[in-house]
């Protein structure tokens, strides 16, 4: 787990069972859905997740590829902190997992109350999303050579 997150769940003023809660998956359940609405964060205290998108080849076929994997002590949610739109890609458990939830309102009063903790998560937060929207363009750009190629166009390229 990053030190800011760290930091936070042992804060005395941020206590397991009041501003945060332990929760179990099973391998192979759905943590969130995507198009639903939600604005909890997770952070990932044992196992494993994969973070999926449903996605439409044509109109005869969809596809559910993972975007990427996240382990222990990786954040995931987080984008509800932001945006209060719904959830942009389902996350499902590759492994038991156990998960820390924590309710969005409810964090963003405490690092109002505590900035310079605050300060420092929400840098690491949008330190990760930065890594993450780096890795989804490499992603999507091999992709759409790969489609390229597979039309014969890749000229293209």
């Amino acid at each position: 787990m990053t030190d800011p997150f760290q930091q936070l769940m042992n804060h005395p003023g941020f206590r397991e069972g009041q501003s945060w809660y332990r929760l179990n998956f099973a391998a192979n359940k759905t943590i969130i859905a995507e198009g639903d609405q939600g604005e909890d964060i997770y952070v990932i205290l044992r196992g494993r997740v994969r973070i999926v998108a449903d996605m439409e080849v044509n109109h005869e076929l969809r596809i559910r590829p993972g975007i990427f994997e996240l382990e222990a002590g990786e954040v995931f949610g987080e984008l509800a902190l932001f945006d209060r739109g719904p959830r942009s890609a389902s996350v499902i458990a590759v492994s038991d997992c156990l998960l820390a939830r924590i309710p969005g309102k409810d964090l963003l009063v405490f690092l109002e109350q505590n900035t310079d903790l605050g300060f420092a998560l929400l840098k690491e937060m949008m330190e990760t999303l930065v890594s993450r929207c780096r890795r989804t363009n490499r992603k999507l750009l091999s992709m759409f050579a790969w489609g390229l190629k597979a039309r014969g166009i890749d000229e293209h390229l």
